[in-house]
């Protein structure tokens, strides 16, 4: 089937799905309160009304007794909420309480509990200021946390903290820090952008992954957590570079440590310098195989998750690529699960539209034959899509069998969720529900709007479409054919080695060709032959692939942009010429959507906005 007629099945699914439900409003099929006569809701919420009906899931039988570091079902998917550092859930015992109380009442197996955020913690620590007010008496919120979702029950509860290590600020700030934060004590542990700029466009500043110092710190703080409680799980947020580009970590402590390693007499290098992008890329796995190894030394058994940057094109996939996105942010992810330094890997920011899903599905296959011995959870951000879209992306990720999904966040699990809303216990109910079953037109419809899949080895069953076959020369003899393998998957996807082979003979490589200057090395790596020594030229710097847009709005106006991603309303661009500034506009004034490719020519004689333009 082409990619138009998967995208329009696509979309008629998206369509099905929007489908007001006439079976809900005739009580065909009632949930057990309405067959009683009961209602606590007067009027149809709209992700059930929004969403073709289903049947309710009867009530699980309960569940054996749990102790931590136990797996809570082997059988079925991975159900877990995000909770944010932010809220009064955590800010009292009676919070806590209804916090994991709420959560084994909607079936959710771990939470995602923020305990480390903004260089400040929410446990009691001596590395960390205190992200609780001076005055407040409930001064160990994970402690209760614990203690509650540890406490045998019908519902088994795992515990993930989760710690954002590099990231000190959200902006600028109106009121003094204390005197122990790291914006404080430590501004030479400051990354820096390719200008010297400390912070960011929206004023945020971050550690540098690169420097020492910094790297010991996030050792200590890992090891001081894990031995004081008992948790499940370790989860890493944010685990790369500021604004996911290779223009950070110009850190005078980390460009010190870069020429040691490197051999290097550059000062400054240029931010696509090969030795250069591979060096910070090595920081950065380098760091959370030792952050991975100090938490399972001090509790065996504690899963290890991540983030993993999974926005704009799946890899293989954008005309002109040159490197997948998580490589631009330096963020190695497919070897993490290689390797086996995660357990769980996370996709993140995954790109959503109510009207061609299929990007969003190719990623979850991509990850599928990425994720290697580790489970491949698919998050779901509620601020950035209606109640509808984050049933709608669940069922998705269940139906391209994932290993779980995560809903972000318990506070806000949808952008149009209300305080009166039980939408939480709709998803308990239905796709968080042990005894849910994903609807048969579903899968019908997933079927026919996404490629089968397929594979040479169970490995790939679920691998995203490689490019061409590379054309041998026939000179050469070919080496006899072997068995894919999941580390073959890895380095392919990671631009490392000559291809895979195939057992019908046909090699398939997902190495890019290198560029004028590039070096075909994986992040991590580096050829002796590279290292330049004094008085060496650095080899040219290849361009950042760039997706450059033509929007059209309602009005007429025309403009030529590059999609700055994010799946929230207003859609934001960045012209060219225009630095870091972002454009917002409303999607209600959008008429239209036009991909020029990457580093378009068009694009590239664009240095000024449309006469037309606003």
């Amino acid at each position: 089937m082409g990619r138009s007629l998967r995208a329009r099945a696509l979309t008629c699914l998206a369509i099905v799905w929007s489908w007001t439900g006439p079976a809900l409003a005739a009580g065909e099929r009632q949930t057990p309160e309405e067959s009683r006569g009961e209602s606590s809701v007067q009027e149809t919420p709209s992700y059930a009304s929004a969403i073709e009906p289903e049947r309710v899931a009867a009530p699980a039988a309960p569940a054996a007794r749990f102790s931590p570091g136990v797996e809570p079902s082997a059988e079925r998917p991975v159900h877990a909420v995000w909770v944010e550092s932010v809220g009064n859930q955590t800010r009292s015992r009676q919070g806590c309480v209804d916090l994991v109380a709420r959560l084994r009442e909607v079936h959710v197996d771990d939470v995602f509990l923020e305990v480390y955020s903004l260089g400040e913690a929410s446990y009691r620590s001596d590395l960390a200021p205190s992200a609780l007010a001076a005055n407040e008496d409930f001064r160990d919120p994970l402690r209760a946390a614990l203690d509650l979702a540890h406490k045998p029950g019908p519902q088994p509860l795992r515990v993930h903290v989760v710690l954002n290590l590099f990231r000190l600020s959200a902006g600028r700030r109106a009121f003094p820090l204390p005197s122990e934060h790291l914006l404080e004590k430590r501004p030479t542990w400051l990354s820096r952008d390719a200008r010297g700029n400390e912070r960011d466009e929206k004023g945020a500043a971050f550690l540098d992954p690169g420097a020492p110092a910094v790297q010991e710190y996030a050792i200590a703080l890992v090891r001081e957590l894990v031995s004081r409680y008992p948790v499940d799980g370790v989860h890493f947020a944010e685990f790369h570079y500021p604004d996911r580009t290779a223009q950070w970590g110009y850190n005078p402590l980390a460009l010190q440590q870069f020429q040691r390693d490197c051999n290097s007499t550059v000062a400054a290098p240029d931010p696509n310098d090969p030795d250069w992008t591979s060096w910070r890329s090595a920081q950065l796995t380098g760091l959370l195989g030792a952050l991975a190894r100090v938490a399972r030394e001090e509790r065996p058994g504690t899963i290890i998750s991540v983030s993993a940057v999974a926005t704009s094109k799946v890899p293989g996939e954008g005309e002109g690529e040159t490197r997948p996105i998580f490589q631009q942010a330096l963020q190695s992810w497919p070897q993490w699960a290689a390797e086996g330094l995660v357990d769980w890997i996370v996709l993140s920011d995954l790109p959503f539209d109510r009207a061609e899903a299929e990007g969003f599905a190719r990623w979850i296959d991509f990850g599928r034959a990425a994720k290697g011995s580790s489970k491949m959870i698919v998050a779901v951000s509620g601020p950035d899509n209606l109640d509808s879209e984050v049933v709608m992306q669940m069922r998705i990720a269940l139906g391209r069998e994932a290993d779980g999904i995560l809903l972000h966040s318990y506070q806000r699990p949808a952008a149009n969720f209300a305080p009166d809303s039980d939408f939480l216990g709709y998803l308990g109910r239905t796709v968080f529900s042990p005894s849910y079953v994903l609807p048969p037109y579903v899968h019908q419809a997933i079927a026919d709007s996404l490629p089968p899949q397929t594979g040479t080895s169970p490995g790939l069953s679920a691998a995203p479409d490689l490019p061409p076959p590379v054309k041998l020369d026939a000179a050469k003899p070919e080496p006899p054919p072997r068995p894919i393998t999941q580390a073959d998957v890895a380095r392919a996807l990671l631009g490392q080695g000559n291809g895979l082979r195939r057992a019908d003979g046909d090699t398939v490589s997902a190495k890019r060709t290198a560029g004028k200057g590039e070096t075909g090395a994986a992040p991590g790596a580096r050829d002796a032959s590279q290292t330049r020594g004094p008085g060496a030229q650095a080899p040219p710097s290849p361009p950042l692939g760039v997706e450059w847009v033509r929007v059209t709005l309602v009005n007429g106006t025309q403009f030529v942009a590059e999609r700055a991603g994010g799946n929230g309303d207003p859609a934001k661009f960045r012209r060219r010429g225009s630095g870091r500034t972002l454009i917002s506009v409303k999607r209600s004034q959008i008429k239209s959507i036009e991909p020029l490719g990457e580093d378009n020519e068009e694009a590239q004689q664009t240095g000024k906005p449309d006469a037309t333009s606003p």
